[in-house]
């Protein structure tokens, strides 16, 4: 994806991850009829998206530029990892919430994040080729 195409899939990820949509413990508003505004696999995916979307700008940018793109992505993760706890219908990829906890912990100087990734890593391929 392109720098435009990550800005713009953060850009939608984050209109459905806001106080609109969502009470002050991150849970969906409900309608009247009970549903939820945002369902939580909907929920799931933007969270998702926006934690990807933000640590690839983090990556790119430097650390210039007046948003800390690192402290965005650790915010989604921990709303993603917060909706995975709390809600057994919603199949969250754990594969994914590591990967993405270990390039944020690389990024804080957590030396253990490389090591993490690669064990990560290597147990997605021992159970595709199993």
């Amino acid at each position: 994806m392109t720098k435009t195409d990550v800005r713009l899939a953060l850009e939608i990820a984050t209109e459905l991850t806001q106080p609109e949509y969502l009470d002050d413990d991150r849970r969906p508003l409900l309608r009247e009829d009970g549903t939820p505004i945002v369902p939580p696999t909907v929920l799931r995916d933007a969270l998702t998206a926006k934690a990807r979307a933000a640590i690839q700008l983090g990556a790119s940018s430097g650390g210039s530029g007046d948003v800390d793109w690192w402290a965005e992505g650790e915010r989604a993760l921990e709303d993603l990892e917060a909706l995975d706890h709390r809600d057994s219908t919603v199949q969250v990829n754990r594969g994914t919430i590591d990967v993405l906890r270990a390039q944020i912990d690389a990024r804080y100087g957590k030396g253990d994040a490389a090591p993490q990734i690669a064990q990560i890593i290597k147990r997605w391929f021992e159970t595709r080729q199993g």
